[in-house]
């Protein structure tokens, strides 16, 4: 009988346990290294750091730095992957023998291959591969085992089964679910706990792929399918992509504000994904502790309230963006649609799949939206998903569909966690991509050429780069530009300098956030928005929901009045589609312009 599975079994049935924070993205910023797993053999010591900063800041559970420690990792082969399951062990375990109530968990990632590069091999490989490493823990003398950022149920269920059948150790089986409630290979919550309630596992929880508000989200549906501990390990944020990598926001009380949330749902096992360090974690445990933090009653995520009645007309100069749908269903977006019409606004934008969230095709409905609702659309068109001979294959059929505006974008980078997971294309950059329409406006598009708009960050930390690579974009071909919500006097100013240096269209960038978790969520997991902390305080004492939307439209709508003083336009971005929102920013303006 294992001594340490029993323990845990008994802590988890009335303590919560804390779990580490993320190793590999923690281990690159120590070290700007991406190869973590080798530092088991070559540097053991920066292993040890790691694992001992986590035990300090009160992790109960440290997982080991073998993550992707298999096989068909193209940096190791077999010998050169037990070596480091094994030397990855002993170091968390000697770490976890100088705490008290610390245990080392052997750490198994998925076990991914690339099908297209090895054809010879059959899938019940991947299960040999689970049962040999398996079978490498356990002779090490591992009695908690961590199965994380899963995606598939098989052969997951199998090795699992394997586990049991040779071991009493405790088993938890963690999944990566993207913020729209789906894997990678498009599992379901339900399906996934309903399959896992059945195998003999000990604990099922989420990690990776999502940051806190969402793993939140996904947390209260788990709690009512399954009556097994649930664990929750969310990343810190949705990354922004910087300089080619993904960085993620370092605001430690944002994740320990949501995680607290977290925890009253009845979850058992918390801690970090990518982008935490132990500083979360300290933050974390000293904050459960102490219950120092204020619960957040309104969810940052939570369907709108329906659309009021009251109609106000505007003649200033508007794009209103609208979502595309999650689902198969398009009546709600044609709605909203025929709402924003009513208002006097005649063009609306389609975001292409933002935050890398599965949308239906913005190019495909946008002929929709012309022919039913009567208003012009302007598509996004993003660089993360299509190599260019896809990129110019749906700008052709866009066009004859009757697409003449497109605004050209980089592209949110792809939080799904997993070093061998969802791969983004980035075949070529926002730039590149208002190049290929520009020569294709020349030589295909003569008669109705496409207006090619661009994105900017007028809140960006070095706006002379933006500057300067916005000057590219119109070298490109750009005649239009959209901006990132703006919140300061000092973005503003910005407007100002923008339209003074170029000879461009400029709609600013207008978000109300509607509550004070909402503002929280914009501000901590959206990237390029930074709300003021004076904005997101003002919702802190609101409890009615309307009061607190008709504030935050006042606040933005005010922005958007002194910007109008340069801009061309606006660019409204309504919270959860809701056109009650710009309503009341059209109100603001006309009661104050």
């Amino acid at each position: 009988m294992s001594k340490t599975a029993e323990k845990i079994r008994s802590l988890a049935k009335d303590n919560v346990l804390f779990f580490d924070g993320a190793f590999g993205t923690y281990f690159s910023l120590l070290f700007n290294e991406e190869n973590c797993e080798a530092a088991n053999i070559s540097s053991p010591e920066r292993t040890e750091k790691i694992h001992k900063q986590y035990a300090e800041a009160g992790a109960n559970l440290l997982r080991t730095n073998t993550y992707s420690a298999n096989r068909f990792n193209e940096y190791m082969d077999e010998a050169e992957s037990e070596k480091i399951i094994r030397s990855g062990f002993k170091i968390a375990a000697n770490t976890a023998s100088q705490f008290d109530l610390c245990f080392p968990c052997a750490d198994i990632g998925p076990v991914n291959f690339n099908p297209y590069e090895n054809e010879n091999i059959d899938s019940s490989a991947i299960l040999e591969e689970y049962k040999r490493i398996i079978d490498i823990f356990l002779d090490e003398g591992a009695e908690v085992f961590v199965f994380e950022t899963m995606s598939d149920i098989s052969p997951l269920d199998k090795a699992v089964e394997y586990l049991r059948s040779k071991s009493d150790a405790y088993i938890i089986c963690q999944f990566a679910f993207r913020p729209d409630g789906f894997t990678k290979s498009a599992l379901g919550i339900e399906s996934v706990v309903e399959a896992f309630n059945s195998l003999p596992c000990d604990s099922i929880g989420f990690n990776c792929a999502s940051g806190p508000a969402h793993i939140l989200s996904h947390v209260k549906k788990a709690v009512k399918l399954t009556s097994k501990p649930l664990s929750a390990l969310p990343n810190a944020s949705f990354p922004s992509l910087y300089e080619g990598r993904q960085i993620y926001n370092e605001a430690e009380g944002y994740f320990v504000q949501i995680m607290l949330d977290v925890i009253k749902t009845g979850v058992t096992f918390v801690g970090g994904c990518c982008g935490t360090t132990p500083a979360h974690i300290f933050a974390l445990v000293d904050s459960y502790k102490n219950k120092g933090l204020n619960k957040v009653e309104e969810s940052a995520y939570e369907e709108a309230d329906e659309y009021t009645k009251e109609i106000a007309k505007t003649n200033v100069d508007i794009f209103v963006e609208l979502s595309p749908p999650t689902t198969s269903k398009l009546p709600s977006l044609l709605n909203k649609c025929h709402l924003v019409s009513d208002l006097g606004i005649d063009q609306v934008t389609l975001p292409d799949s933002p935050l890398a969230r599965t949308r239906m095709n913005p190019l495909i409905i946008s002929s929709e939206i012309r022919s039913k609702a009567k208003l012009n659309t302007l598509v996004h068109m993003c660089c993360r998903d299509r190599n260019i001979i896809a990129m110019q294959s749906d700008i052709l059929a866009g066009w004859a569909l009757g697409l003449r505006s497109l605004l050209c974008v980089t592209g949110d980078p792809v939080a799904a966690g997993g070093r061998d997971d969802i791969k983004s294309v980035f075949n070529i950059s926002s730039i590149n991509l208002m190049q290929l329409v520009s020569h294709m406006n020349n030589e295909i598009f003569c008669d109705a050429p496409i207006k090619i708009y661009g994105a900017v960050n007028l809140a960006a930390k070095n706006f002379d780069a933006v500057l300067k690579r916005t000057q590219s974009k119109v070298d490109a071909g750009a005649t239009g530009f959209l901006s990132q919500p703006i919140f300061s006097e000092s973005d503003i100013e910005r407007v100002k300098e923008f339209k003074e240096k170029f000879n461009a269209k400029l709609y600013v960038g207008i978000m109300p956030p509607v509550t004070y978790k909402n503002a929280l969520f914009l501000s901590n997991e959206v990237p390029d928005i930074n709300i003021p902390n004076d904005i997101i305080e003002g919702f802190s004492k609101i409890t009615d929901a309307n009061a607190a939307e008709e504030y935050g439209c006042n606040v933005v709508g005010e922005i958007a009045v002194k910007s109008l003083q340069y801009a061309d336009g606006l660019y409204i971005m309504p919270p959860f589609g809701r056109i009650s929102c710009v309503r009341r920013i059209i109100d603001y303006i006309n009661n104050n312009s």
